[in-house]
């Protein structure tokens, strides 16, 4: 079975390892891991219920990597998140209520 590519850039990984921003493991390359970059993805999952200023402190350099990265602001990563939000509690909500 061949090596998985990078889940951040795509390039060759090097290491596949738990994600700090969940119960996920993701494929890393050795600069995405030395930089703390996280899968978009998994970074807005991982702060469903979130508000901006409201995360813990070491969360903030693997932010500010991924935004960088991606090429994204804060705002743009804190509206994503309450959107996923919302939809996540709307989802639960009906299953709930089911």
């Amino acid at each position: 079975m061949p090596w998985p590519n990078c889940d951040i850039c795509e390039k060759p990984a090097f290491m596949v390892a738990a994600s700090p921003m969940g119960p996920i493991s993701l494929a890393y390359c050795e600069e995405c891991l030395d930089a703390k970059r996280e899968n978009w993805n998994v970074l807005v999952g991982g702060l469903i219920g979130y508000e901006k200023g409201t995360e813990a402190d070491w969360v903030k350099p693997i932010i500010e990597a991924t935004l960088k990265f991606y090429n994204k602001t804060e705002d743009e990563l804190w509206a994503e998140v309450k959107t996923t939000t919302e939809e996540y509690y709307s989802t639960m909500k009906g299953e709930i209520e089911g």
